[in-house]
């Protein structure tokens, strides 16, 4: 590339943003849906182990599925506790209705109502 060093790397930015968002249409989008198919087809081997109990081959089957959804399940919850983050990122610094939702479902999560002591009993104040 030749140029000054600004134009350099707006190109380089421009390619790499390209590569990244071809990565992400092949691994991350649809998350939801593929999470959805990956428990579809974890189902379906564990009634292939529940037909076959002593088939290794089905049991192999089953394993690999069920990390493979286990991994899918953890890219979903990453992804929407990033999202969730952007979201407080835009609205929660401002004095908005969403602001005070936030903090009203933090206190009331936080909040301890009653307690059960060793005996069982429960204590309300």
């Amino acid at each position: 590339m030749e140029g000054s060093a600004m134009f350099k790397l707006t190109s380089k930015l421009r390619k790499v943003k390209a590569r990244l968002s071809n990565w992400h249409r092949h691994h991350q989008s649809d998350i939801k849906g593929r999470v959805a198919q990956a428990k579809e087809i974890w189902d379906e081997a564990q009634t292939m182990v529940d037909r076959e109990p002593h088939s290794a081959t089905a049991k192999n089957k089953e394993r690999d599925a069920a990390k493979q959804y286990q991994q899918l399940s953890l890219d979903e919850e990453s992804y929407y506790k990033q999202k969730s983050r952007i979201q407080w990122l835009m609205l929660g610094d401002r004095n908005t209705t969403f602001f005070h939702r936030s903090l009203q479902h933090r206190y009331s999560r936080n909040k301890i109502c009653s307690i059960t002591d060793d005996e069982g009993s429960t204590i309300h104040d």
